[in-house]
């Protein structure tokens, strides 16, 4: 082999290995990897058509349902594909993924993200980037940096790490991200199925709000019912398994206005929903049914603590296994395994949640038991080994 072919192999050679450290720190060191991001990433570790239903939504939908206590009462499978703030522009992005990922039979949407007002943008920088900064590589991908993001501002898009590189401030802090991706790698997503949840308990002073009889409506901000009658018209266009809209239980007082409001829209959002001859179900008006206790079930007025995820978990999963046919899911022995293992975490996490909170609610790791963390993990795998 003569000099010239020596170094142009020595030169590929530096090229890939330059563009595999580049590629290794931003998957696994440098790439944002918070609750939000990991529930977003865990979506894309579940097998594929292994979900029989899938839930969009915002931070109210992932604290009030649980897919590991689901599976365990009712055997169908499910995830949350909701970040927080996650608004009515972003359902149609959603729904393309999931039908590209899975086969449910269900698609559950809550509607939080058409109630928001006009200071809220309908596709922002933060959702997007949060979707396409964890999406696989794929062509729809692609349309949608091509669809939202200026051209000059794409290869941040296709290319994380020119974003994301000032993020590495420590070598410890990018020795424990790198730990903990890996960890998530090494387990093949989450044992939680995206849930996270609270066991603190608000207490409340002004007087609950009678919403079983009202249908008062408040109309909705112009660009958020635009984009909710879009997507209504996809739905029907694109999409053949049932769209179910809901929306899940909160605390609605006079003195919160905001939780007030939102009541009054989302009484809209169900007319235009139910025009469309889509189902709509608000749970707000459904507490007494449920079985929540005011003093016992909410975290605050706009999310369920763990007991009254696990009464909503149970009244939605029988309602969904009623109407919609899920009890007869059939899974691969594989996907019942990872299931079983899920509820088996499920199962410490409350054990271990509750424990610490009668210890002390003040101790700042209490919080810890929103997401699934490192810490987490191993008090769980200590807590099963020992079980």
């Amino acid at each position: 082999m003569n000099y010239r072919a020596k170094r142009c192999i020595k030169t590929i050679s530096l090229i890939l290995a330059i563009i595999l450290a580049v590629y290794f720190l931003q998957e696994f060191v440098v790439m944002p990897w918070q609750p939000r991001d990991v529930q977003i990433s865990g979506f894309y570790k579940e097998d594929r058509d292994s979900l029989d239903v899938v839930f969009i939504g915002a931070s109210d939908m992932y604290t009030a349902f649980s897919p590991a206590l689901a599976y365990d009462k009712f055997g169908f499978t499910s995830y949350p594909f909701a970040p927080p703030r996650n608004s009515d522009g972003m359902w149609q992005l959603q729904v393309d993924e999931i039908l590209r990922t899975q086969s449910p039979k269900l698609i559950v949407i809550e509607v939080n993200g058409a109630l928001y007002t006009e200071a809220d943008e309908l596709v922002t920088e933060e959702n997007l980037r949060l979707f396409t900064d964890h999406m696989p590589a794929s062509q729809h991908k692609n349309e949608l940096i091509e669809t939202y993001v200026n051209k000059r501002d794409r290869i941040n898009y296709y290319i994380p790490y020119l974003k994301y590189h000032g993020n590495i401030t420590s070598l410890r802090d990018a020795l424990n991200t790198m730990y903990e991706r890996l960890s998530f790698e090494g387990r093949g997503g989450l044992y939680m199925k995206g849930e996270r949840t609270h066991f603190e308990t608000q207490s409340f002073e002004n007087e609950i709000w009678a919403t079983e009889d009202d249908n008062e409506e408040l109309d909705m901000e112009p660009g958020h019912e635009t984009a909710l009658r879009g997507f209504l018209d996809y739905c029907q266009a694109k999409v053949d398994c049932p769209v179910l809209f809901i929306r899940a239980p909160h605390y609605v007082t006079e003195g919160e206005e905001v939780t007030l409001e939102f009541f009054h829209r989302a009484n809209r959002v169900g007319s235009v929903v139910s025009n469309y001859g889509f189902d709509f179900i608000n749970f707000d008006k459904l507490h007494s049914e449920i079985g929540l206790n005011y003093d016992e079930d909410f975290h605050n007025s706009e999310h369920l603590n763990i007991n009254g995820q696990k009464k909503f978990t149970e009244y939605l999963g029988g309602l969904l296994v009623e109407k919609y046919g899920l009890a007869d899911s059939a899974h691969s022995d594989g996907v019942r395994a990872k299931w079983e293992r899920a509820v088996e975490y499920y199962n410490e996490f409350v054990r271990q949640g509750k424990a610490l909170g009668e210890k002390d609610t003040q101790k700042s790791e209490y919080e810890f038991y929103e997401a699934e963390s490192q810490e987490l993990l191993n008090r769980l795998s200590a807590g099963l080994k020992g079980s």
